[in-house]
């Protein structure tokens, strides 16, 4: 007998082989080994002697290779119908795009945002835990419009004047809100570092800005860019900028008399910011004229508040976000 008292295929082998020709036992005896392509051959082989009739030596054939269970089809019958809804839906996707694929290619937001998502994982049904950015977007809308969205990001990125500005992107933190551009800026900065380009001649607040949606939203974690936030933070510490950005980071929030401040025990508990961190603490201990903590009434309509998506909608053609619903 195994171990617990379970019987396994040397248990069943060892009944079978105990059996006179013609005990009927031996049918429910040799299903107690489990049966596949792989499995129960000796326990097969043992009942052959047992099976004397045809129909009794079809029925131990068939062991071998079992009928799916009615719920394993099913569900294989489902997952086809969506992969071909899926397939279709894509090729809708496809078309659209390329109809705007100028658009695309200028980084206009509304083109761009769609990919952006895509290339942070924010998409569930597309790619796997192997696949790049690049490689999710080709996935999803084939190669040529795929190239103009990385060529649209950078648009985006370069565009003067920006929007949103790190300003905006710090100031939409203390109002509890979240610029979904801050998306296509941190897409654009991981393709420059993904392809060698760097950012050194990227200006001081475009560096900022993707320094601040990286450590908010999480979102360069999220999709597999290691190494993003720290690169941006270094070519900062290297410009002398570090304490300008912690200051436009952490002081709208700390105006908004915000009950958790985003990141900061973090940053006065870090050993590499010691210096910095003594001193902003001497300062924001003192007693300062703050907001009422309400939001701003001039917020422009493009901010939106934050949300994870589900599969990917058509959206593409306009300057003007799309609906993105709960996954």
């Amino acid at each position: 007998m195994s171990v617990g008292l379970a019987l396994n295929e040397a248990d069943v082998c060892a009944l079978l082989d105990g059996l006179e020709l013609g005990d009927t036992r031996w049918r429910e005896i040799v299903t107690i080994a489990r049966h596949d392509a792989e499995s129960g051959g000796d326990a097969r082989a043992s009942a052959s002697r047992l099976a004397v009739s045809d129909e009794d030596k079809a029925w131990l054939v068939g062991l071998e290779n079992p009928p799916k269970p009615e719920w394993e089809v099913e569900q294989e019958k489902e997952q086809e119908k969506r992969a071909a809804e899926r397939v279709a839906t894509w090729m809708r996707h496809r078309a659209d795009f390329k109809t705007h694929i100028n658009a695309l290619r200028d980084g206009i937001y509304g083109s761009v945002l769609g990919p952006a998502k895509a290339y942070l994982k924010l998409f569930r049904d597309m790619g796997d835990e192997f696949s790049d950015g690049p490689a999710r977007i080709e996935e999803w809308l084939g190669a040529e419009i795929g190239d103009a969205a990385l060529h649209g990001f950078e648009a985006f990125l370069t565009r003067e004047p920006p929007q949103p500005t790190a300003t905006d992107i710090a100031t939409s933190y203390a109002e509890n809100r979240h610029w979904e551009a801050g998306y296509i800026i941190v897409v654009a900065l991981a393709e420059r570092l993904r392809t060698g380009r760097g950012v050194d001649d990227l200006p001081d607040e475009r560096l900022m800005a993707g320094n601040f949606e990286t450590r908010h939203s999480r979102i360069a974690e999220h999709a597999g860019l290691s190494g993003l936030e720290s690169a941006l933070a270094d070519v900062l510490i290297k410009r002398d900028k570090w304490e300008e950005a912690q200051r436009l980071f952490f002081e709208p929030q700390l105006e908004f008399r915000l009950q958790y401040v985003d990141g900061l025990y973090e940053f006065l508990h870090a050993t590499d910011y010691a210096q910095l961190a003594d001193k902003f603490a001497a300062e924001w201990l003192k007693p300062r004229n703050v907001g009422s903590g309400g939001g701003s009434p001039d917020r422009p309509s493009a901010v939106e508040r934050r949300g994870k998506c589900g599969p990917a909608r058509s959206f593409v053609g306009s300057d003007v976000a799309p609906n993105f619903y709960p996954a």
